[in-house]
């Protein structure tokens, strides 16, 4: 038996089953409940479970050990504390500033060569106002090449001193707190690291499969209410109903119930005919009725404004 007829003969047999096409309802689950069609590439489908154990085999293959990671060594750990036992926190750092404040040198030498060169132009012209010139040009060459350079780094010393006056205050207890971080990280990555990767592993294994099973839903809902929907069937059949019970049978039984209804009162009319035909009499040939009424012109005068009743007058 073809589908379409299998289809067609379940909404016909079973009231339910039409409703629920009619509604729009798949037509999957009434084949599989009513029907022995096999469904089995549509079945195998919907099956998640063979790509859920796909996937879990390939993460089962996954083996993470953090147990060899070393974050920082005991060496590493003892010259953190070798360095906040320098003493650091007792340098005289209000010293240190007020030698780099005093700046590079105790003159403005650019401002001594623009001296030397007014002195310079006093003079008469000669060899030692060459001189002077010539050293107050090798000044500025030395305040340009040496002095803002320097004047630049001690600027920058001076920050740097600052910073460590700041951070070596509390120096030891940072060291500390971070010794502590570096041990806490440790034991985490030596004992709980493989457990919370394979738990992240398993979350994100069930990511995937969820993909897979929103995916199939997807298809069967696909599937249901837009490809495999019985609704076309529901309308063939309620077609059908239309044209053989409202247009053909509606016809014929108003056809067979008018005739009962003559052939009831027919009946009667026969035994009242039979009752009523001893007072019955043929007629004969020569009787006959004349409408026209006869005058007696003898007696009877027309009016003379009636007008001649007779053809003849």
């Amino acid at each position: 038996m073809s589908e379409p007829r299998l289809i067609i003969g379940l909404l016909l047999h079973r009231h339910h089953t039409h409703m629920s096409c009619c509604s729009r309802e798949q037509r999957l689950p009434i084949l599989s409940r009513h029907s022995d069609i096999e469904h089995g590439s549509l079945r195998c489908a919907y099956c998640v479970n063979c790509y859920s154990k796909d996937v879990s085999k390939k993460f089962e293959g996954m083996k993470v050990d953090l147990r060899g990671i070393i974050l920082l060594e005991s060496e590493g750990k003892q010259n953190l504390v070798s360095f906040t036992e320098t003493g650091i926190n007792e340098i005289d750092f209000a010293a240190y500033l007020e030698e780099v404040n005093k700046g590079v040198t105790r003159i403005n030498l650019a401002d001594f060569a623009n001296q030397l060169d007014a002195q310079a132009d006093q003079l008469s012209k000669g060899t030692l106002q060459t001189s002077l010139k010539g050293h107050a040009n090798t000044i500025r060459q030395i305040h340009i090449q040496q002095v803002i350079p320097l004047e630049q780094s001690m600027s920058t010393l001076n920050q740097s001193i600052r910073l460590l006056e700041r951070t070596s205050s509390d120096l030891p207890l940072r060291v500390r707190d971070v010794l502590e971080a570096v041990d806490a990280a440790q034991f985490l990555i030596s004992h709980n690291a493989t457990f919370v990767i394979n738990r992240e592993t398993e979350k994100y294994k069930q990511t995937i499969i969820g993909y897979f099973k929103q995916y199939m839903d997807w298809i069967r809902t696909s599937l249901a209410l837009e490809v495999a929907t019985c609704k076309p069937f529901s309308n063939i059949v309620d077609t059908a109903e239309i044209l053989g019970c409202s247009f053909l049978l509606d016809s014929m039984n108003t056809f067979w119930f008018g005739l009962g209804c003559s052939t009831l009162f027919l009946l009667p009319s026969i035994i009242l005919s039979v009752k009523l035909a001893k007072f019955y009499r043929r007629m004969d040939t020569e009787d006959v009725y004349d409408d026209i009424p006869t005058y007696d012109t003898m007696t009877r005068f027309p009016r003379a404004s009636a007008p001649p009743r007779h053809a003849d007058w």
